[in-house]
């Protein structure tokens, strides 16, 4: 196998470019030779750094500029690497920051302001007892909001309170079901003695801004804004500046 100057199908062998600069070479490789040298700077430099002298000594030559070329190979290939990598993080993020400015103002204002609604009834509940409502709660406290809804669902008409119906909606609302959060959310919306009322305000209010149902999202926030909620009258008053002239 002939040796080439580099590894590739199409660069010249070290007989071609010694026959090259000892000028014996047809006139159909001398065309092909210097065809190819115009787009290979790797075989243009072999060929300018093999001295011309006898073939015996140029051969001997050949092996010494091999080793320049090959050392040059290699730190060109780590420095593309290199460029590569840096190429692909910023096009990485490049893309990041396209999908972040063109995710809809609905989606972006829920991100915004979503926060998954703690537990606050651990004090509350008998951790020796074994019920559907304490269970589902143990799961919606690990996250595993599939199971927790399946309990909460199965608890009877006559044992829901607003405890049960509050933690039902909001988990409907972890798992991106909006409508049916807003349905079970409206059996707490008028009871302004609930301990829930604001925080069903709210809730209501992001899962009518998801669904793009502005309208409605202000009625809720208009609400909370008249009131002296702690908790939600600044976030309240934020988010209807963003969405006062959205339809």
């Amino acid at each position: 196998m002939e040796e080439k100057i580099v590894i590739s199908d199409q660069c010249l062998s070290r007989d071609e470019i010694l026959r090259y600069k000892l000028g014996k070479i047809s006139s159909d490789e001398l065309r092909r030779i210097e065809v190819h040298i115009i787009d290979c700077p790797l075989c243009s430099m072999a060929i300018d750094e093999v001295e011309e002298t006898n073939e015996k000594e140029m051969r001997i030559d050949f092996e010494k500029v091999k080793i320049n070329i090959d050392s040059k190979v290699k730190k060109n290939l780590h420095w593309r690497a290199i460029i590569s990598s840096v190429a692909a993080i910023l096009i990485i993020g490049f893309v990041a920051l396209f999908n972040l400015g063109s995710q809809p103002i609905n989606e972006k204002l829920f991100s915004e302001f979503y926060e998954i609604y703690p537990d606050i009834t651990l004090h509350k509940r008998n951790s020796n007892s074994v019920n559907k409502f304490n269970y589902a709660m143990d799961k919606y406290n690990l996250e595993k909001y599939n199971d927790a809804i399946v309990e909460l669902n199965s608890i009877p008409i006559e044992e829901r309170n607003d405890t049960v119906n509050f933690y039902t909606g909001i988990t409907y609302l972890a798992l991106n079901d909006f409508k049916n959060s807003i349905t079970v959310l409206k059996k707490l919306a008028n009871k302004t003695n609930s301990s829930f009322y604001y925080d069903t305000q709210w809730y209501i209010a992001l899962a009518n801004i998801y669904l793009e149902n502005y309208d409605e999202a202000k009625k809720k926030l208009l609400i909370i804004s008249a009131s002296n909620s702690k908790d939600y009258k600044n976030k309240a008053n934020k988010l209807f500046i963003k969405i006062k002239d959205l339809q």
